[in-house]
Order: structure tokens, then C-alpha cells, then sequence
């Protein structure tokens, strides 16, 4: 899960700096900016049954 939070914040971060980068207006680097920010806070919330599945599947492959 540390790893999704950090793709998360990292392609996040990349996509605000990117549309700064390419003259995006404020309402498209808000927008994105949001979404990578629910995005994270959706995986924070859910972070429990998401390794529940993870160990789920691996037991099963074993």
C-alpha cells in the first residue's frame, strides 16, 4: 500500500507540475490536482480490504 500512496502522489504531483508546465488553466490543474487527492483518499479508507485481497490471492497462488 506505501507504494500505491506514493505512485498516487507522485504521478499526481507530476500532472499539476505538468499542466503548469504546458500553460493548462487553473481549473484543469484544480481538477486533476482533486482527483489524485481522492484517489489517495480512497486507498487510505479502503487500505485494510485492499491487503486483505492481497493476501487472499497470494494464499491462493501458494
Amino acid at each position: 500500500t506505501g507504494l500505491w500512496q506514493k505512485l498516487t502522489g507522485f504521478f499526481g504531483a507530476g500532472g499539476v507540475g505538468g499542466g503548469l508546465l504546458w500553460g493548462v488553466d487553473w481549473q484543469t490543474l484544480a481538477v486533476i490536482a482533486g482527483a489524485a487527492i481522492l484517489v489517495l483518499l480512497l486507498i487510505v479508507l479502503l487500505q485494510n480490504q485492499i491487503v486483505g485481497a492481497i493476501k487472499k490471492v497470494r494464499e491462493g497462488l501458494a
